[in-house]
């Protein structure tokens, strides 16, 4: 048995504070991150402040991801979705000024979040993750992966 959350899909990165799991899609379902993962599907559950959400529900920044069994949590991580800056499954222009506040240094991006404001991928969060962000909701490019 795994005792370790495992996919070949996505990406799982440690971090400061653990460990994230990001590069899915708007719209990735619970069912389809459980589907892609290398573990006994039982053995995951996934939940949104406290409670388990499974199925068709889909996926947002701020979601953990535990793997169980009998009882014992032997892996966790926190699922990020790019540009989903304020967790709520969408990448909005609420994200986009997210970034702004940030780089005005009037409301920071802290923790597991700056994953999700960080598109560009370069470890730090600016205009050019501004702009792929505003190209996102212009239809401008399809993906922040």
């Amino acid at each position: 048995v795994l005792k370790e959350i495992r996919t070949k899909k996505y990406e799982i990165k440690k971090i400061e504070d653990g460990k994230i799991l990001i590069g899915m899609e708007v719209g990735t379902t619970i069912e389809e991150i459980k589907e892609s993962l290398e573990n006994d599907e039982n053995t995951i559950k996934i939940y949104e402040e406290g409670k388990e959400i499974e199925g068709t529900e889909e996926v947002k920044t701020g979601q953990e991801i535990k793997l169980e069994i009998e009882g014992t949590i032997y892996d966790e991580a926190k699922i990020v979705l790019r540009g989903d800056i304020d967790g709520d499954g969408l990448i909005t222009i609420m994200d986009e000024n997210k970034i702004i506040l940030h780089i005005l240094n009037k409301e920071i991006i802290t923790d597991y979040k700056t994953y999700a404001a960080d598109v560009t991928q370069d470890g730090i969060i600016n205009i050019q993750d501004d702009t792929q962000i505003i190209k996102y909701i212009l239809n401008k490019i399809t993906t922040l992966n």
